[in-house]
């Protein structure tokens, strides 16, 4: 039910009107008012009743309107109002003058009237209130009888001249209809209200910012989103003229035309923005102009998320340093300098055999950095063809080469933005990639394939091999300039063989991790295993644990060492494949005395993992010596 205000200039009409809303299922409040009484009745109907629309007649409702913010319904007399009156005139006098609003003039068929009844009458029309006595007293001058009226202003200056009045009375069909039009008045404002407490939500909420300009220039929409953007308070611009709001927020002008654009990028109040624009040409809105304004930084951020986001699907880091099980003082040592490198945002290059966990390294440096909250995306560069590793790792736009997918596809170095990407056995990645990744490394963006854009990443880099890469570099099998990207903090993890007290207890770990809980009982197996060089490392020694576990129910002391034996051999009776040297050891080939020596210096660098600390301890010459020694070489 509407809530409607009823302002009237005569105070019997209160009961009459009363009685006509509860007639038809209304309710009404009234106030006496009238001309500039009106408006200070209708401001106290909103501020006691809190009505939604106003109901009033003529020239006070035209005043009303102009004062207040709801909607306001002016009664019109209608043909009919009008005979009646004319009709009660005629009963007081013959000539006869009808006083009434110009605008009024239209609703009336005055010469169907006088037809009707067969009376004439004249009428005269005012456009301000304060021409009504001069329009008494011109026709007291002219002799009339009798003057028709609207309100009291009227019959006030008639009966002054000594003229007699009749009031054009609004008729019960006039008051009904008023209150239908202001009912659906209501309604209709109650839905645009809502659809603005929507709209406003939406705005407000939104993520960008948004400005709506009138074709009179006036905004009427500023969000919180372009407030922060601007640096000043939304309401000090809703509501004012661009001129004004310019005088608040100067650099409006950066972003306001009627000229449409979509995404050109400025700079407003210190803040990176895109800048959308979009004109509107309705009937009812002509030129109206809608601006988004996007933060750059936004749009970087949901770059990231969704990115992010895709990569939901198993990039996450696993393993954290607690999962590497070791007794070993190097590997400690490791460790710790492992957590070190985490906090830096350098490059890594873990050296290792295969088999000795350079990617748990890996996961646990990128679980303890700074980018632990974004995906750890690996590839082993060993495991695809050169072709599909550089669609693996820089992505593709649609339609890039045959078979590609549609929509494109993400690089891995997108896929680990603001995260980590680990590139196993980086020896084996060709030239031609070397220089791609090179770039990469170097200004931090990709282009994919059949792309033409750039798309900037922040990505931590590690990347791991089994292969001397200086050695590669002096066969010009790796880019020397690459090296020296990649090898800014090294970490080199011992194979298995070297640190044989961990042997025992990763074993132990991996039985009781599949459920095998009396280890004790294979204590047997122990010197066995410490004397064994587990060439694979500890995928070897997981080899081995899972054949054991799979004859768990029959195991005996005779038949583990027969396993054993069967394991580690896998079938080889002269144990060729297994024979290695000393770790104290290399073996060179016969040659003069300057290549055994270059031999000698390239085989334990590769031994040591480029240690040249080491070397020079060993080989019992300075550092100065050994890095002339190698330069020579190369």
């Amino acid at each position: 039910m509407a809530k409607i205000g009823v302002v009237w200039h005569y105070i019997k009409y209160e009961e009459y009107f009363r009685i006509i809303a509860e007639s038809i299922g209304e309710t009404i409040y009234f106030k006496l008012g009238n001309l500039y009484d009106g408006i200070r009745a209708a401001k106290a109907l909103i501020e006691e009743a809190d009505v939604e629309v106003i109901i009033a007649r003529g020239y006070t409702g035209e005043l009303i309107r102009e004062s207040v913010e709801i909607p306001v319904v002016v009664m019109e007399n209608s043909n009919f109002d009008l005979i009646n009156a004319v009709h009660k005139a005629h009963e007081l006098g013959e000539k006869i003058a009808f006083v009434d609003y110009q605008r009024n003039k239209q609703f009336y068929d005055f010469e169907l009237i006088k037809r009707l009844l067969d009376i004439d009458f004249d009428y005269f029309t005012f456009n301000e209130i304060h021409e009504i006595e001069g329009k008494t007293h011109e026709i007291a001058k002219k002799g009339y009888d009798v003057v028709i009226g609207t309100g009291s202003c009227v019959f006030r200056n008639a009966f002054k001249s000594g003229i007699d009045s009749v009031l054009l009375e609004t008729s019960r069909e006039d008051f009904i209809s008023a209150i239908n039009r202001a009912k659906a008045t209501v309604e209709i404002r109650r839905r645009e209200t809502e659809k603005n407490k929507w709209m406003k939500a939406i705005y407000d909420n939104a993520k960008e910012g948004y400005m709506l300009v009138t074709g009179e220039g006036k905004i009427t929409v500023f969000n919180e989103i372009m407030s922060e953007i601007f640096n000043v308070e939304s309401e000090s611009i809703i509501g004012k003229e661009m001129s004004e709001a310019m005088k608040v927020a100067t650099d409006i002008r950066k972003v306001y035309a009627k000229t449409a654009i979509s995404g050109e990028l400025i700079d407003v109040n210190r803040n990176r923005v895109i800048v959308n624009r979009f004109p509107i040409d309705e009937e009812d809105q002509t030129d109206c102009v809608l601006i988004n304004l996007q933060k750059a930084s936004n749009i970087h951020d949901l770059d990231a998320k969704l990115r992010h986001d895709y990569v939901k699907k198993g990039f996450v880091s696993k393993t954290h340093f607690d999962d590497i099980i070791t007794k070993n003082t190097e590997m400690l040592e490791l460790i710790q300098k492992a957590k070190l490198y985490a906090k830096s945002k350098s490059n890594i290059l873990i050296y290792g055999e295969s088999g000795t966990g350079k990617e748990l390294f890996a996961q646990s440096i990128h679980r303890e950095s700074t980018c632990a909250a974004g995906p750890f995306v690996a590839i082993n560069c060993a495991s695809l063809p050169e072709n599909l590793l550089e669609s693996e790792l820089f992505g593709y736009e649609e339609g890039a080469f045959t078979g590609a997918r549609k929509g494109g596809k993400l690089g891995i170095f997108e896929l680990a933005h603001k995260g980590t990407i680990f590139l196993d056995e980086i020896g084996e990645m060709s030239i031609q990639l070397q220089s791609r990744f090179l770039r990469v490394l170097q200004e931090r963006e990709v282009i994919r394939l059949g792309g033409d854009r750039v798309i900037p990443v922040d990505v931590r880099i590690i990347c791991a091999t089994n292969k001397n890469l200086f050695n590669l570099v002096v066969d010009g099998k790796f880019r020397e300039d690459l090296y020296y990207r990649i090898n800014i903090l090294k970490l080199s993890v011992p194979p298995l063989r070297q640190r044989k007290d961990d042997i025992w207890c990763i074993f132990k770990y991996f039985l009781n991790h599949k459920g095998y809980v009396n280890t004790d009982e294979l204590a047997f197996l122990e010197p066995l295993m410490i004397r064994y060089d587990w060439p694979g490392n500890v995928r070897e020694l997981q080899a081995f644990g899972e054949r054991l576990m799979a004859m768990r129910d029959s195991l005996d002391a005779v038949t583990a060492k027969a396993l054993f034996s069967e394991c580690v051999h896998d079938g080889d009776s002269d144990d060729r494949r297994y024979k290695r040297l000393d770790d104290k050891v290399i073996q060179i080939n016969l040659a003069s005395m300057n290549e055994m020596e270059n031999q000698i210096i390239q085989l334990l660098y590769e031994h040591l993992g480029g240690d040249k600390d080491e070397m020079a301890n060993i080989l019992n010459i300075s550092k100065t010596t050994l890095w002339r020694k190698l330069k020579e070489i190369n």
